[in-house]
């Protein structure tokens, strides 16, 4: 966390601090200024990471804070990923489009692991193709997209006693809109949306280790939510079909 970073360094003031946002690829951006558009800065920390292609339509790419020089002279890119990735996405849009067809599924699911193997093989630096898509996104627009979606099913669910959803802080910019559901089971409302066409993520299962070390409201927390996807591809359309079907379904 971000903000315990101050204490960690004041406590063990010798280790180098390495902060994962793997998830949170916006921490990088600095949407108030294009002029200085990447974050230079990250307070007491000595490493940060995060990963393009989780968030927006490249093949590979990851970014890096670092307070050190170090050595990439072994990167090397191959543009055979980016051909993998081109026909695992179209193959992935159509499984999308024909309302989740299972052959599809596992054909685009196959070209993703194919290039995680590369991979893993490889150290692979941000390919060409990659680096020209990340020039041509506007994040700015991205962001306000992903903002407006979140604000609009936050007014509409706001009153439904069925759930639990949270407003959203200003600077805060939205990956998925988290609904803890209080009366219905999560994997019905999952099924239930995905047979419409409405995709949401699959959340890592509860492993037992750690779910010994979390109290049972945590738990019942990380059990019982769905993330709906409000991503800038969603379009008011979108979005009122999306409002709908899920009041239909938290009837």
């Amino acid at each position: 966390n971000l903000y315990l970073s101050k204490k960690i360094k004041k406590k063990f003031r010798n280790i180098n601090l390495v902060y994962d946002s793997v998830q949170n690829p916006w921490l990088f951006f600095n949407l108030k200024s294009k002029n200085s558009f990447l974050r230079k800065n990250f307070n007491n920390i000595d490493y940060a990471f995060t990963s393009l292609k989780k968030t927006f339509p490249i093949s590979d790419g990851n970014i890096m804070f670092t307070r050190k020089n170090i050595d990439l002279k072994n990167t090397n890119s191959e543009k055979i990923t980016y051909k993998i990735w081109l026909k695992a996405s179209k193959t992935k849009n159509l499984f999308i489009l024909n309302r989740g067809k299972t052959d599809l599924e596992d054909k685009y699911l196959n070209l993703f692991k194919k290039i995680k193997k590369i991979n893993k093989k490889h150290n692979l630096s941000m390919s060409k193709d990659s680096i020209n898509l990340f020039k041509k996104i506007d994040f700015f627009k991205i962001a306000k997209i992903r903002k407006y979606n979140y604000l609009k099913l936050y007014d509409e669910l706001k009153n439904n006693k069925k759930i639990k959803i949270f407003k959203l802080k200003k600077s805060n910019i939205p990956m998925f809109f988290p609904i803890f559901l209080k009366e219905i089971d999560r994997n019905i409302v999952f099924k239930k949306l995905k047979k419409i066409g409405i995709f949401c993520p699959i959340h890592w299962p509860l492993v037992k280790d750690f779910k010994k070390k979390i109290s049972s409201s945590n738990q019942n927390l990380y059990l019982n939510e769905i993330s709906i996807p409000i991503d800038h591809t969603i379009n008011e359309d979108n979005l009122n079909f999306l409002l709908i079907s899920l009041k239909q379904i938290l009837k």
